[in-house]
Parts: C-alpha cells; sequence; structure tokens
C-alpha cells in the first residue's frame, strides 16, 4: 500500500504529555501508520498514513477531538 505523509501544525506548544496524548489520538485512527516528533519543534507533528484508508481532513479532526487547534501543512 502506499503511504503518503504530511506536516500538522498545532497552535498549542506540546509538552511531552501532550504529545503522548495527540500521538495516541493519530496513531488510533485506521491507516495512520506512524507519527514524528521532534521536542525542538513543538508545534510540528509529521504523520505517514494510507491515503485510501484515512483522509487528511480525518488526521486534522482526530487533533481537534484530542483538544487542540492546527493546520495540515502537505510535504
Amino acid at each position: 500500500m502506499a503511504t503518503a505523509n504530511l506536516l500538522l501544525h498545532i497552535d498549542e506548544e506540546l509538552d511531552p504529555q501532550a504529545t503522548q496524548l495527540l500521538t495516541a489520538a493519530l496513531e488510533d485512527l485506521p491507516g495512520v501508520t506512524g507519527t514524528r516528533h521532534d521536542p525542538n519543534k513543538k508545534h510540528l507533528f509529521v504523520v505517514d498514513y494510507q491515503p485510501t484508508t484515512v483522509a487528511p481532513d480525518q488526521l486534522l479532526e482526530a487533533a481537534r477531538k484530542a483538544g487542540y487547534h492546527g493546520e495540515l501543512v502537505g510535504l
């Protein structure tokens, strides 16, 4: 299966606990194959996903449901 990735910019600064919560929210979605977060870039998440299974707007919605606000940035 083809995998895509996108950059998710979160408006809130992500501390370690917030990072864990957001990681869990995203990785619980079917089609998400991984997430990456650099602690030095507290607002950014890279999400690897299968576009035939999950759409980018669903990733953003999962972040919103977890209590975060953000925007999608394509790679």
